[in-house]
């Protein structure tokens, strides 16, 4: 479905995910859009990221599935469960649909 890709090119199960990675996921999963360029990412920290994370973080923000934290989304940090579940839950409110 194209929804997640590695860097390494494998699939790696037990290897956690970044946050950068997860809003990239979370964005084709849903198939979420921006509201503009990337260039309008309030993040402090992703600006060395490449445009389709950009693009990805910004598209979570803006449907607030995902957030950031003192002008940071610390794209690099390992996601955790309780993020994750976060994320599930705000992604079924804002598709409810897709849950069902």
């Amino acid at each position: 479905m194209g929804i997640i890709s590695s860097p390494t090119g494998k699939f790696e199960p037990d290897r956690g995910i970044t946050r950068e990675e997860a809003a990239v996921m979370v964005t084709k999963a849903a198939r979420l859009s921006t509201y503009g360029s990337p260039d309008r990412v309030k993040f402090a920290d992703t600006s060395s990221l490449s445009e389709a994370s950009r693009q990805a973080i910004q598209a979570v923000n803006e449907h607030e599935v995902m957030t950031g934290s003192g002008g940071r989304f610390d794209p690099k940090q390992i996601l955790v469960r309780e993020q994750a579940a976060a994320i599930l839950v705000r992604l079924q409110k804002l598709i409810p649909e897709a849950f069902y």
